[in-house]
């Protein structure tokens, strides 16, 4: 049996006050809330580090390049942006179609499998259409996700190029309990 959300919950807010990290912003803007923290945390889709004085999110996130196309005319999936519920909005840059935390239990293959599937309604199997990059570190670095909240990412790259019974040339949106995700395709400018 795992440990009580209202254990988990005060063990965050005690690493929070511990090293002076106010949530009082979190929320507003492109922050995401203290419940959202905890919800992570009580997943096990990261973890708050203590090292050096500092405490650290740290996560095991996938960063997923989706495309259709050819040579001759190449498209990538990029979010748009994320409507919460109360209608806050939130766009972010990400460096790749697709960022979406692994969970303990999964491989970074299989969680990017699982990632198309609950973020596009796209079914792929992991030996067809997977190219996986090498991983690397990213952080710490400040979240904008919890601000005065240092993260480090343990990042698995992939690109994927889905097959046409998947393309939808308007784009895909994702609905979750408090929010909806938006995403569309912007055309691969080579050099």
């Amino acid at each position: 049996m795992g440990i009580p959300m209202h254990e988990i919950r005060e063990a965050v807010l005690h690493l929070l006050w511990k090293y002076g990290i106010k949530s009082d912003t979190w929320g507003t803007g492109s922050a995401k809330t203290l419940n959202h923290l905890i919800d992570e945390v009580s997943k096990k889709e990261c973890i708050l580090h203590e090292e050096n004085g500092s405490v650290y999110r740290v996560t095991r996130t996938l960063g997923i390049n989706v495309y259709y196309g050819d040579d001759a005319k190449l498209l990538i999936l990029r979010e748009r942006m994320q409507v919460f519920v109360g209608g806050r909005i939130r766009t972010r840059n990400l460096d790749t179609s697709l960022g979406e935390k692994v969970s303990p239990d999964e491989t970074p293959l299989h969680a990017a499998v699982r990632a198309l599937w609950e973020e596009l309604g796209i079914e792929v199997t992991p030996d067809t259409v997977f190219r996986a990059k090498f991983p690397y570190l990213k952080g710490p670095q400040d979240s904008t996700s919890y601000p005065g909240l240092k993260t480090i990412h343990h990042i698995y790259p992939f690109d994927v190029t889905i097959p046409p019974i998947y393309y939808r040339p308007e784009g895909y949106v994702e609905a979750q309990v408090d929010k909806t995700t938006y995403f569309g395709w912007d055309e691969v400018q080579f050099d």
